[in-house]
């Protein structure tokens, strides 16, 4: 795959899609372009243009609350259904991932953190609601499936680092999910799997392509194609979550903890380095050759140099003391 958006005529390069603007334009401050993005430009946050947690927090479905500065927590909330992924579920993780992609790409940066928990205390997502889908035509079901793919696209491309805490089971559309997230947190004992296969479908918002991405195409066949269930701890191993923890009592949420643990440990650093290295390590996947992924690395490095962070990690390195860092 060529870097290359394509050529107006030989010879003549366009800009990547997954390269910062100001690198090929030659103008800081504007709003960077990362490959395959579905956000749209950034927009100052106002009371007009993005809203504020205590007001977007009312959605019955979904619930979000900023814990701390830079933090915002998502809580699946819909313990009835296992927190399965209908209309009303998606249509609220929508709109709350929109009003926080807008709240992150603030200056001074307002979330650099984004963590997607469940209030449910053994299931974190038990995927797709297929009793709502039963009574869906062929057409309302085709545009389901495109919701929650375009979803959860948008939370893969999202400018903070994404943490999901599954305290239990993931199954289907609820492990695409976590999927779609930067870094995921299970329990021991948490079951994970996708099995479409069983259902005569496949998994269609990300499943196939994510999944090998990350445990590579064998195990990834063998968790699709025969529905294989893993648990927390062999996922760990397989390189599918990044930490697995003991299971706490019914009323803590071991997973929620951990994930607040890696959290804490993210917002002692640049929100806006860790942006451009997200954005860098994405767009670098999908660079092609390692020539192109470096040119990739080299043009978000470049968008650190003249950054107050930088000039603040410099200080602090040498005054031996701990950045305190803008995101900007």
């Amino acid at each position: 795959m060529n870097v290359w958006a394509g050529r107006s005529a030989p010879g003549i390069r366009l800009r990547p899609p997954c390269l910062p603007a100001s690198h090929w334009q030659g103008t800081r401050g504007r709003t960077l372009t990362p490959c395959g993005t579905l956000l749209s430009a950034t927009r100052p946050l106002t009371t007009d243009t993005a809203a504020t947690p205590e007001s977007v927090s009312r959605g019955t479905r979904v619930q979000w609350t900023q814990p701390q500065a830079r933090l915002s927590l998502l809580t699946l909330n819909r313990p009835e259904r296992a927190n399965a992924l209908g209309t009303q579920l998606v249509h609220e993780l929508r709109e709350h991932l929109t009003a926080i992609r807008d709240l992150a790409s603030t200056q001074p940066i307002g979330c650099a953190v984004l963590i997607v928990a469940s209030n449910h205390p053994r299931v974190f997502c038990a995927g797709a609601d297929l009793k709502e889908r039963a009574e869906q035509s062929t057409e309302a079901q085709r545009e389901s499936t495109a919701r929650l793919r375009d979803t959860f696209a948008q939370l893969a491309k999202m400018p903070c680092v994404t943490i999901a805490a599954m305290n239990g089971a993931a199954m289907g559309g609820g492990l695409e999910l976590a999927l779609a997230c930067d870094l995921r947190v299970a329990t021991a004992d948490a079951t994970l799997a996708l099995p479409e296969t069983g259902l005569g479908i496949l998994p269609g918002a990300g499943g196939t392509q994510r999944l090998p991405r990350l445990i590579g195409v064998a195990r990834a066949k063998e968790m699709i194609l025969l529905g294989k269930q893993v648990r927390g701890d062999e996922a760990l191993s397989m390189g599918l979550v990044h930490r697995a923890v003991p299971s706490m009592d019914s009323t803590e949420n071991a997973a929620l903890a951990e994930a607040m643990h890696l959290a804490e440990a993210l917002l002692k650093r640049s929100p806006m380095a860790l942006r451009l290295a997200k954005e860098a390590i994405d767009c670098g996947m999908d660079a092609g050759a390692m020539a192109n992924a470096l040119e990739v690395e080299n043009a978000f490095y470049s968008e650190t140099f003249e950054s107050a962070d930088r000039q603040e990690g410099l200080r602090a390195f040498t005054e031996r003391r701990e950045p305190r860092f803008a995101g900007r």
